[in-house]
């Protein structure tokens, strides 16, 4: 009895691995054959994530994992071979997570054949990392407490193999294993694990399937921590996945996330837990939800933070669909491999033998077969497949992600409105985003994003980088869009959303309507107030007599926007009413798009980041100004749309092989006419609702005192300018201040407590006198940590600023905001005063320090006002550092930390934590 399988499973899977399935086990066994005769390579040295490891130095190309080259990393792209601290550090990652699932893979061969030659490989590796895994240091991690890696989630997913390699060992006898990797890995690991809960994430889908699996192997199967973690995969199925079985995150994330679920609805099911019928409903749809959107060429949409262009034409995501078919029948699981098991491909490297323990890395697509699936197969896979189902999906729409995908010529062409949740986290401000692909060609593409530790990141994540709207230079807010009507009929696919909020006071409606050879994109908008609306085109594309100057394109300028990514502008007027042809050719296909604006706009070229970074991609934009407008546009793949005709204000008009359609719009439907036939497509509502968005009218001030951060503002006395710091004033002086004592509660950690960390400490005093705004702090330190100002952070996007010691400062009045980070230079009584993303319109701080016995003091003015209202909203946050770290070692925050953890966090923080006060 093990912890995936029963003992008259393992029994009859032993059958099967000797008959219908003994081309995987033969292949399984013949992966491990150049492993059986050496010592496997157990590292003594931590994974390090960094800006360089990993990637092309020249091209950003992921490198090539070799898990027998520790020091040697080929680029697939140029065939560099990289070599450094920082390459050897990424590959222990991929490597760690290898190793621990070729240890589950050896034991689970020898628990079928009876191999001792495979069981002994298992238990080499096991006591290998029995004897090093407490000497791994717990330090310096991005993402949770880990020991081999720097994120607790990749501790998960060793865990969960170390674990499962254990206990099938175990259970062939080999107690002697299971009991020394009882006491020094599992029981430490787990109980390290324990320590970080990440919610809704799917990360926290692994770390609860490995404490599953960790405690059952302890003996805790019926325990509170199995309980709670198994309730924890309920809750994320029930909040993270939709009712067709879609993850909120993506496709990428839906992929990673419903691996980790299959764990630990396993091994729940095995300890005899009771999952609600209706979320196991869910998950087991959850295996097909990749395949309804999928591209024309078998890859995935690279929507939110996907990786691009990644093939599902991979043996893992094979290994899925047998999974699921395992569990029940599903005719797109079928269709599915259907694709995968085709032999139209060559045969090739599979990569499986790399395989980094369920971590994504993406593999070319070659030919393979059921030979070439995992040691998961081998325990669960059926014997035979039905036979497959050839047809492909049709036009669908994804509702639990807002997706509508409508398909012509079986599948070949492509077009998708991506209308619904923007995806929390991983999500994009990308709503209305409009794709479009026929065969391998991306005509409208979602590029997803790149490596999370490139500064391309940002540009990625902005609006700009879609083909979606965005208002007056600035990445949409994050509102999901509302479909108002979908409908298939009479050779029509139709359906059009709408989103109320993509700025404040601003609403947009995007229709689209495809036909046999053409389909129609109608966007409108207005607003309240006058604003600048930008519709993106990422068609890299000719366009027709149009006479094109130099132009800087002007946008926002926050992180995110994507602006300052944007290069070779040029600009050319569009006149109200004219249609501007657009043609490309790529490939051995074609495509054009004729499109118009009903005001007067202009049309701006220029190029930005493709994929990857390194590479440059042209791209248009409609730029116009005002309370409203309408852009329409008809694009063709076929070279047989003649025309377009967009004369009329609610009308256009396509001929195309001969025919013509013309489209009628009105307030409450759309109207088709072709030949003798009218559809009619009605709207399920009105199509823009002015009412149902309003803008608070509340002050950033206001906000944060309703937040509940405290009941009443903090009354601060606005006294007489004077130059003396808050710790020579006397005690009666001081009444005019408010003041915080910053320790325990306030301490935002990291791999250590309070307690542990040294019990930091800090002593704020918020002031005001006639010059502004003052703030005066104490920070009890032995060894001040001040980063330089020419610094850089070879680890990840976050300033370098953040990773000493120095202060984070944010304030809101009731009509403007500020927020900076002050760091002193260490060789002079100067503070660096550095504005912080996000946080506009108040004056900079001035700001100087000085060293005290135990620490440091920093004084800064601010000079900014309280409105009518005296209200104000602040808080403040102390960067706590140590020597001997590369990243922070947590935070006081004023407004309290709740228990919070430090990770992820940068200089970010949110308004409503702000702290209400009312100066007198």
């Amino acid at each position: 009895m093990t912890l995936l399988l029963g003992a008259a499973a393992i029994d009859a899977r032993r059958a099967i691995a000797r008959g219908p399935l003994l081309t995987l086990a033969d292949s399984l066994a013949t992966d491990l054959n150049p492993l059986l005769d050496r010592e496997p390579y157990i590292p003594t040295t931590k994974a390090l994530l960094s800006r360089v490891g990993g990637r092309c130095e020249a091209d950003g190309t992921d490198l090539e994992f070799d898990p027998t080259s520790p020091h040697a990393h080929r680029c697939p792209t140029c065939a560099r071979v990289h070599t450094g601290e920082y390459h050897d550090r990424w590959w222990l990652y991929p490597y760690q997570l290898w190793l621990a699932e070729r240890a589950v893979h050896a034991a689970t061969l020898g628990a079928l054949n009876n191999d001792e030659r495979h069981r002994a490989f298992a238990r080499t590796i096991l006591l290998g990392y029995a004897d090093q895994y407490l000497d791994y240091p717990n330090v310096d991690n991005v993402l949770g407490p880990s020991r081999l890696f720097f994120s607790t989630y990749l501790e998960s997913l060793w865990l969960l193999h170390i674990s499962i390699a254990a206990d099938l060992l175990a259970d062939g006898g080999d107690g002697t294993t299971a009991a020394i990797v009882h006491d020094r890995i599992i029981e430490p690991a787990v109980t390290l694990i324990e320590q970080y809960d990440e919610g809704m994430s799917n990360r926290q889908v692994w770390n609860n399937a490995a404490i599953v699996a960790a405690r059952c192997f302890l003996g805790e199967g019926n325990g509170p921590l199995v309980e709670q973690a198994l309730t924890g995969i309920e809750t994320v199925i029930h909040s993270a996945v939709g009712p067709d079985g879609s993850w909120y995150e993506g496709d990428n994330y839906h992929q990673f996330a419903h691996r980790g679920l299959w764990y630990g609805i396993t091994l729940g099911e095995r300890v005899g837990y009771s999952f609600d019928e209706e979320l196991l409903v869910r998950f087991d749809a959850g295996f097909s939800a990749p395949f309804l959107s999928a591209l024309p060429d078998f890859t995935y949409p690279a929507r939110k933070d996907s990786r691009y262009a990644a093939s599902l034409r991979q043996w893992r995501f094979a290994e899925s669909c047998e999974l699921g078919l395992a569990r029940r029948d599903n005719e797109t699981l079928l269709w599915a491999l259907g694709r995968m098991y085709d032999h139209d491909l060559d045969p090739g490297d599979t990569e499986r033998s790399r395989a980094s323990g369920e971590a994504e890395r993406d593999a070319q697509p070659v030919r393979f077969s059921r030979a070439d699936l995992g040691w998961k197969s081998l325990l669960f896979a059926r014997e035979s497949l039905p036979m497959v189902r050839l047809e492909p999906p049709g036009s669908i729409t994804i509702e639990s992600q807002g997706l509508t995908i409508h398909r012509r010529e079986h599948g070949a062409v492509y077009v998708a409105l991506d209308w619904g949740e923007s995806g929390g986290g991983h999500g994009h401000a990308d709503r209305l985003n409009l794709l479009f692909s026929t065969g391998s060609t991306r005509w409208l593409d979602d590029l997803g994003t790149g490596s999370y530790v490139d500064p391309s990141l940002h540009w990625y994540r902005s609006t700009l980088a879609h083909n979606a709207p965005l208002i007056n230079g600035q990445s949409q807010l994050r509102v999901a869009g509302t479909c108002i009507g979908r409908e298939s009929t009479g050779g029509f696919d139709f359906v059009s959303a709408h989103l109320d909020g993509i700025a404040h006071g601003v609403r947009v409606q995007r229709t689209v309507v495809t036909a046999e050879h053409y389909f129609i994109d109608e966007v409108r908008w207005d607003a309240d107030d006058a604003v600048r609306f930008d519709l993106p085109i990422h068609f890299d594309a000719d366009a027709d007599d149009l006479t094109f100057a130099p132009h800087t394109l002007i946008g926002g300028h926050g992180l995110e926007d994507g602006f300052n990514a944007v290069r070779n502008g040029e600009v050319a007027e569009l006149p109200a009413g004219r249609t501007v042809r657009l043609t490309a050719s790529r490939d051995g296909r074609s495509a054009q798009a004729q499109l118009c604006a009903d005001t007067a706009a202009t049309l701006i070229r220029a190029s930005a980041p493709g994929q990857p970074a390194t590479e440059s991609r042209r791209f248009y934009l409609i730029r116009m100004q005002g309370t409203r407008g309408v852009i329409r546009s008809a694009w063709s793949w076929t070279g047989e749309l003649v025309s377009a005709d967009f004369g009329g204000e609610e009308e256009l008009t396509v001929c195309v092989n001969g025919a013509t359609h013309t489209h009628r719009i009105t307030d409450t439907d759309w109207q088709i006419q072709h030949g003798e036939r009218l559809e009619l497509i009605r709207f399920t509502r009105e199509r823009i609702a002015l009412d149902e968005w309003a803008t608070d009218p509340r002050s950033p001030a206001e906000l944060a005192a309703a937040s509940g951060a405290l009941s009443e503002p903090l009354v601060i006395r606005l006294h007489e300018h004077d130059s003396e710091w808050f710790s020579e004033l006397d005690p009666m002086r001081r009444t005019d201040w408010v003041e915080f004592a910053l320790g325990d509660a306030h301490y935002r950690r990291s791999e250590l407590t309070w307690h542990e960390a040294g019990r930091p400490r800090a002593r704020v005093a918020i002031g005001a006198d006639t010059t502004g705004l003052l703030v005066d702090l104490f920070v009890a330190t032995d060894t001040p940590i001040f980063v330089a100002g020419d610094a850089t952070n070879p680890f990840d996007n976050e300033h370098p600023d953040i990773n000493g010691h120095g202060v984070q400062l944010y304030l809101a009045t009731e009509d403007s905001s500020g927020a900076w980070i002050l760091v002193p230079e260490a060789s002079s009584d100067e503070v660096r005063v550095r504005a912080l993303d996000g946080w506009d319109g108040i004056p900079a701080p001035t700001a100087e320090w000085r060293a005290m016995a135990g620490g440091f003091e920093i004084r800064a003015t601010i000079p900014a006002r309280a409105g009518e209202s005296g209200l104000i909203a602040l808080d403040l946050i102390v960067n706590d550092a140590t020597p001997g770290r590369t990243r922070r070692r947590g935070q006081l925050v004023m407004s309290g930390s709740d228990g919070e953890c430090v990770y992820l966090r940068g200089d970010r923080h949110d308004a409503p934590r702000l702290i209400p006060f009312a100066i007198e």
